[in-house]
Order: C-alpha cells, then structure tokens, then sequence
C-alpha cells in the first residue's frame, strides 16, 4: 500500500510492459473516475459550482479519500488534473486570465 500524506491508497504499481498515459489518456482517465466514483455520492453539480485551484483541489480530493473513495496514488493524481484543469478558477471578468 502507498501513503499519501498520511492516507491509505491501494496498491498502485504498474506492470512493467506497460506504457505511460498521454496527458489527454490521463485527462481522460480523470473524468472517467470522477464520473464512476465521485457520483456514487456527489450530484454533477457538486463540481461544475466549484472553481478551485490545484491545491484547492488536491485538498478536496485527499479529505474525500480519507471518507472512504477508493482511489490509487496515480488514479489520484489523474482526478485532480482534470478537476484543476477543467474545473479551476474561473477567469477574471475582462482579462481572460484566471483569478
């Protein structure tokens, strides 16, 4: 087993045949996880309110493991890439940059 932060993961070590993700594989990974674990739980809408950052974001995530999602280190890691990436900050209105 992994600690993350003093959390318990699943085991999440790779085969060694096996090759890594892309970032959009990842990304896409990311929501597939969110849509079949976040969900037992949690409405849609639960996420699209929210615009957190990274850390916002990983802190979110770390508590939701610690409640009991079952989530690997890597399975992680790609959750919060997608939440950072698709549900972060929303932009400063006129400037287009992020808040």
């Amino acid at each position: 087993m992994a600690v993350l932060s003093g959390l318990m993961f699943a085991n999440d070590e790779k085969p060694a045949d096996k090759k890594p993700l892309t970032e959009k594989e990842r990304l896409v990974k990311g929501k597939d996880l969110i849509d079949s674990i976040c969900f037992w739980c949690h409405e849609p809408e639960r996420i699209d309110d929210q615009h957190l950052d990274k850390k916002g974001w990983t802190n979110l995530i770390r508590a939701m493991v610690y409640e009991g999602a079952p989530l690997t280190n890597d399975e992680f890691e790609m959750v919060v890439e997608y939440l950072a990436k698709n549900h972060g900050p929303e932009p400063e209105e006129g400037t287009g940059e992020q808040k």
